[in-house]
């Protein structure tokens, strides 16, 4: 027995100075990978791609393959967009549709827009409304999404005292912050309730179809993330757009019509 025990600790102790060598190399290899420079190509420097507005001195945006019938949607809009941002900004107007037949009420977009755009607890430029109908056991939901509707009448435009707020020649209504006095009258304006009052900066803010990111050649986050493709975002004045598409085959409509403020965010139904 003490011949079994004395063979029995001899084997530990280089078993476990096996086990230390081996996690001595793969240490070094972890350190080692870290240390290597980076992939020529695979990151851009900070500046590479400007912030001015208008897409000025912006990274050239790569050339993609013409649309084709049957591709991913999302695809076909992200062509659609930067074949866009190559014209004059005057042939540009950017709208944007929800199939509601396929909305499942995630709120999927709601929380991209607030991660987008680092909204405060209670602010939401995103919000879908949400109808019951029937009785139990027969019921039904149906959800409405609603945002600002980049109005070309904007009733909230005229109303600032300061000019702050109004419509570029795209279509996209924008707040300039720096200039807002937080007065409100142009929350109280919208007939959609499409404006808030940043309490962290006192000043009125709304969606601008993720302009930030539309000009570097994304689409805006609310589109991008939706899992059942139910919303669609373009370029209204080009004839060969998605958007166009929906606009000319789907029967569309609006809220509100009746103001007569022609939103630019539109509702349909894929069947």
């Amino acid at each position: 027995m003490a011949s079994n025990e004395v063979t029995d600790r001899s084997a530990k102790p280089d078993a476990e100075a096996s086990r230390r060598e081996w996690l001595s190399v793969a240490a070094c290899a972890v350190v080692a990978g870290l240390a290597l420079p980076a992939v020529p190509g695979q990151v851009l420097p900070a500046d590479a791609a400007s912030t001015r507005p208008d897409g000025e001195n912006l990274t050239p945006l790569p050339d993609l393959p013409e649309p084709v019938a049957g591709e991913d949607p999302i695809l076909r809009m992200l062509k659609d967009l930067r074949r866009a941002l190559k014209k004059p900004v005057e042939e540009r107007r950017w709208v944007m549709a929800v199939d509601l037949r396929k909305c499942t009420g995630c709120f999927g977009c709601t929380i991209a827009c607030v991660t987008e755009n680092k909204l405060p607890p209670g602010i939401a430029y995103r919000v879908v409304l949400t109808e019951t109908h029937g009785t139990y056991p027969n019921v039904s939901r149906h959800f409405t999404p609603t945002a600002c509707m980049q109005c070309d009448r904007p009733p909230c435009t005229s109303v600032c005292p300061v000019g702050a707020t109004w419509k570029r020649p795209d279509g996209i209504v924008v707040i300039d912050y720096d200039r807002c006095i937080g007065c409100r009258y142009c929350i109280q304006a919208c007939p959609y309730g499409a404006r808030y009052l940043d309490p962290r900066t006192k000043t009125a803010d709304k969606c601008s179809f993720c302009y930030h990111r539309v000009r570097q050649g994304l689409l805006p986050a609310c589109v991008e993330v939706c899992p059942v493709g139910a919303r669609k975002f373009g370029n209204l004045l080009d004839p060969n757009s998605e958007m166009r598409n929906v606009i000319e085959n789907k029967r569309v409509f609006i809220l509100k019509e009746d103001l007569n403020t022609q939103p630019k965010f539109y509702y349909f139904y894929s069947v």
